[in-house]
């Protein structure tokens, strides 16, 4: 099982090994277990931004139907509802 870890800890971890990496003073087995963990991460992180724009896409297209069906007049009646 994977362990829970935000998107913005991902980043930050493959930024760090990636500086190791560059460092280039690792043995050969350490570099191999730290690209794959990188790999590793990247692809959570690549899912994570493909699960948000997937939302993101979901809420404009509700939008749109509101903007057309006339639920609202335009985004400052939105905007007033989330201030």
């Amino acid at each position: 099982m994977e362990e829970k870890i935000n998107f913005e800890c991902a980043v930050e971890t493959i930024e760090g090994i990636i500086d190791t990496l560059e460092r280039g003073n690792q043995t050969l087995d350490k570099t191999v277990k730290l690209y794959n963990e990188g790999v590793r991460l990247i692809n959570r992180c690549k899912k994570a931004l493909n699960d948000v724009k997937s939302e993101v896409e979901v809420i404009d297209a509700d939008l749109e139907t509101a903007y057309e069906g006339g639920l609202v007049d335009d985004c400052d009646d939105l905007e007033d509802d989330l201030m």
